[in-house]
């Protein structure tokens, strides 16, 4: 396996992480953190805006 990325969070995480339409979503104790990449979400509301 392979490490792609790595993110420090400022509180422990005690959730798992859920996926959905293709954003992360990453809770703390304090926070709800949502992760996406922008030129993944650009090009897909580019498709979406073409039909």
């Amino acid at each position: 396996m392979k490490v792609l990325s790595e993110t420090y969070f400022p509180a422990p995480i005690y959730s798992t992480p859920v996926v959905a339409n293709g954003i992360l979503y990453v809770a703390t104790q304090s926070h709800l953190y949502a992760l996406y990449d922008e030129g993944r979400a650009k090009s897909a509301t580019d498709q979406i805006k073409s039909k």
